[in-house]
């Protein structure tokens, strides 16, 4: 028992899911390209929606409370025009380098006992 309308209709089935193939493909990656664009620009949303809560949240309770500012305020004064002024950065750096001596010259001494090769005995 043969099915003549089988044989015929096989080929034009295949063909139709080829020719279909390629639109299907088209189309799933224009919906995902859609939808990662989407799901991006809702994940900027947030981020800057987060931002603006804490710019807002940190100019009314941070700042208005004025300990902390004044506090940073105070320590680039002392900073800036008290010990930058009254030394340039040349002098600044020297007397960084003299006080980091000391822990260095220790250092160095520590790790020379671990580099150094022993002494073989004989």
């Amino acid at each position: 028992m043969e099915a003549p309308g089988l044989y015929v209709g096989i080929p034009r089935t295949a063909q139709n899911i080829y020719t279909l193939k390629g639109p299907l493909i088209q189309g799933t990656i224009d919906q995902l390209k859609n939808e990662s664009r989407c799901l991006l620009d809702q994940c900027v949303r947030y981020f800057s929606q987060y931002i603006d809560w804490m710019q807002q949240s940190v100019t009314t309770n941070v700042a208005s409370c004025r300990s902390l500012p004044a506090t940073l305020d105070n320590a680039r004064v002392v900073v800036c025009d008290h010990v930058t002024d009254s030394w340039n950065g040349f002098w600044f750096c020297l007397g960084w380098c003299a006080i980091l001596l000391i822990p260095n010259i220790l250092l160095s001494i520590k790790s020379a006992q671990h580099i150094a090769p022993k002494p073989r005995m004989l």
